[in-house]
């Protein structure tokens, strides 16, 4: 009885946050019931990324050296790999990370970003149906559906509101709890976000530090409260992600990233276009094949938060009533990052382009979340007012009639600019679930406006027919319309027409032991799927999976020289010989293309072909193993093809050689002359092991501290 009456009071007490949670898995209930899986990156880029990891983990090793992508590459310092977010951990203590963890994964940042908006509207607005509201219109957003390929940008949506949420509340009182909940929000969404989320995130937080010791600069007690709680903040988050940094440092000397990319066409691609402003009332339109939107990628277009919520942050500009402390930084907020999601169409991104980081990523027309996010916000200041009193003023009214009467009238002029077959095929490809549509601008436009028509009777119905309060009619109406709006998008952006219990039958399938059938074959006849498992959905990286060595593959963790090998040719010589070889000769200019060069090495080598052999080349977890023998009367230099770092150490019989760069970006060593043996190359971390316990001790003792002592704080 006692237990019933604990369900019961934790029922009560948590309704609207188990209601959002239930609400946002029915509508991705694809997903949620595990009937089709997720789409393109996350099948191609941070699925193998992490399975990689959980791979190496369940073998007993730690996951450093990659050797399966672009001449291999240091797994754990992939910043898109969730090799230190805790999430990951947790999921990986289940058994390697497959479709079943990346499904979870994902349907967290759904969860999460909706809880988050739920607890930062409730601190701003202090109203929880207001919050609830607001919880489901950022959860199922048009970004959050139209850029779910992209894990790691949602993610990064996701955490953003309990970041500003315990940052909010720090300044509101200046408890240490909120310190640490800021530093513990911001190491999860670091540890788990695209870079460019933190980039941002982190001029965010200072701007709302530099804002408040501007407001209190009188008061000496609040700014060492803004300091020593910016300081706890700091120390802290360093523990947390400690890890993360020594990855990155390990990695910083060769990523190809770490330099501001070029003013051109890479760091401006995917910008917001005028067209896009389309999916502020009509989302469907924007996955459209107009020309209108073709700048831009079909997933980064959709900035739809409901139609409710929309018209709710247009009757907020109106408003005199909203708290200025909150109104001003939200409207700059909108505007700021509406032109900046334009790129280089406005002149002002150039003047951003040169602030620290910002040059470090491309897709501007992500800034479109922090302004729907600082839109959303600003709509549940009227939205509060509203549900309290169920008033239209004369502004509002006027405002309202103009949205339903352009609504009527676009059916009609949609329905002229199409046609009805290509109407009547825009409806065939919605229920056949195709995935691209063939169809034009005016007749999605079309079925748009009749879904929303059709919204808008059933809301008559519902308040006639029904004793709903105002406050379940508008939540019947958000949730519908996201509903609709997110079946209309998911074939094209959210998962494939793929059955989940292929994949993981496929997961099931896949190799135990790592593969040494290609150890001794040219990397240029190895094409990333050479007779390997593969299956539908799968088409990058699939030698990841397979556990095979591999010069292709996807990765945004590349080396400097890698990149600059593939422009200038040399990638193609290296192609022509297996993991280990000795060098038959140097490369000079006007040699043709073939096997057994080395160049990049100061000084003349005396070759005696014929007289060394390699056997036995065995791939290992972070080493490879052969056994040699150079029966020439000088050195010779045996090559190692994958990318040079300076963590490689070799063993030559049990006894250190050194390791050096030779043709412009992998491994050599030399073999003294009259020897043979076992060479073995070894690729560790120092202390990273360390950090990992540092962090994982952190993260113990901050979940203690707010459990336990600060819980009633």
């Amino acid at each position: 009885m006692k237990i019933l009456n604990k369900i019961t009071e934790f029922i009560a007490l948590y309704k609207y946050q188990i209601m959002l949670v239930l609400f946002i898995l029915l509508v991705l209930y694809p997903l949620s019931l595990f009937i089709y899986v997720p789409k393109w990156d996350n099948i191609n880029g941070y699925l193998p990324y992490r399975y990689f990891i959980s791979d190496y983990l369940w073998n007993g090793h730690l996951p450093l050296w990659n050797p399966f992508q672009r001449f291999g590459y240091p797994g754990y310092a992939d910043l898109q790999s969730g090799c230190w977010y805790p999430l990951v951990w947790i999921l990986m203590l289940f058994g390697k990370y497959d479709i079943t963890s990346l499904i979870i994964e994902l349907l967290s940042c759904y969860i999460i970003a909706g809880l988050g908006m739920f607890k930062l509207s409730c601190f701003m607005h202090e109203d929880k149906k207001t919050a609830f509201i607001l919880g489901l219109a950022y959860a199922l957003s048009g970004f959050m559906m139209g850029s779910a390929q992209l894990m790691v940008f949602l993610v990064g949506v996701a955490w953003l509101p309990w970041c500003i949420w315990s940052i909010l509340l720090f300044f509101k009182n200046y408890h240490v709890k909120y310190a640490f909940l800021t530093a513990l929000f911001c190491a999860l969404h670091i540890t788990s976000a695209s870079p460019a989320f933190t980039i941002v995130l982190g001029y965010i937080l200072l701007g709302i530090f530099i804002y408040k010791a501007w407001k209190n600069r009188t008061s000496t007690f609040a700014i060492k409260k803004i300091i020593l709680g910016g300081t706890v903040i700091s120390l802290l988050l360093v523990i947390l992600i400690l890890p993360y940094i020594k990855s990155f440092i390990d990695f910083a000397p060769y990523f190809n990233r770490t330099d501001k990319l070029e003013y051109s066409g890479f760091l401006l691609a995917n910008p917001t276009v005028v067209a896009d402003y389309w999916s502020f009332m009509f989302p469907y339109t924007v996955i459209s094949n107009s020309e209108w939107f073709k700048l831009t990628d079909l997933s980064m277009r959709n900035a739809y938060f409901g139609l409710f919520v929309f018209v709710a942050f247009i009757f907020a500009l109106f408003r005199k009533d909203i708290p200025k402390p909150f109104k001003t930084p939200l409207l700059i907020g909108t505007v700021l990052f509406l032109i900046l999601s334009f790129g280089d169409q406005i002149s002002i991104y150039k003047w951003f382009y040169n602030l620290p980081g910002f040059g470090l990523f491309r897709h501007p027309s992500f800034f479109r979340i922090f302004a729907m996010f600082c839109m959303m916000l600003l709509s549940g200041f009227w939205i509060k007012t509203f549900l309290a009193t169920e008033i239209l003023n004369t502004i509002e009214k006027i405002i309202l009639w103009t949205i339903s009467i352009g609504v009527v009238i676009l059916i009609p002029f949609a329905y002229i600019n199409s046609n009805p077959n290509e109407i009547e095929k825009n409806w065939f490809e919605i229920v056949e679930i195709i995935e691209f549509h063939n169809t034009g601008f005016y007749s999605h436009l079309f079925i748009n406006c009749v879904a929303l028509t059709v919204l808008f009777f059933i809301l008559l119905l519902l308040k006639k027919g029904t004793k709903f309060s105002i406050f379940q009619l508008i939540v019947s109406f958000v949730l519908l319309d996201l509903t609709i709006q997110s079946r209309l998008t998911a074939p094209s952006t959210i998962h494939y027409d793929i059955n989940y219990s292929e994949f993981k039958t496929y997961f099931e399938n896949l190799p135990i032991e790592l593969n040494q059938q290609f150890n001794n074959t040219p990397f240029g006849k190895l094409d990333d799927t050479q007779g390997l498992k593969s299956t539908k959905g799968i088409w990058q990286n699939v030698a990841t999976y397979n556990k095979t060595i591999s010069c292709e593959g996807t990765n945004p963790m590349r080396f400097k020289l890698f990149d600059e090998a593939v422009k200038n040719g040399k990638i193609d010589f290296i192609k022509q010989n297996p993991l280990f070889y000795f060098p038959t000769r140097q490369l000079h200019s006007e040699d043709s293309l073939s096997s057994g060069y080395i160049w990049g090495i100061p000084k003349q080598l005396l070759f005696e072909n014929n007289l060394t052999t390699i056997e036995n080349s065995t791939v290992g977890y972070n080493s490879f193993i052969a056994n040699i023998q150079n029966h020439a009367s000088v050195s010779q230099t045996l090559i190692l093809n994958q990318n040079h770092h300076h963590l490689w150490k070799a063993f030559y019989n049990n006894q250190e050689i050194p390791v050096f760069q030779v043709n412009e970006m992998v491994m050599g060593v030399e073999i003294p002359a009259k020897s043979g043996g076992q060479i073995e190359f070894l690729y560790s971390s120092p202390k990273l092991i360390y950090t990992f316990f540092i962090s994982l001790l952190g993260y113990i003792l901050v979940f203690y501290l707010l459990i336990f002592r600060y819980n009633k704080a």
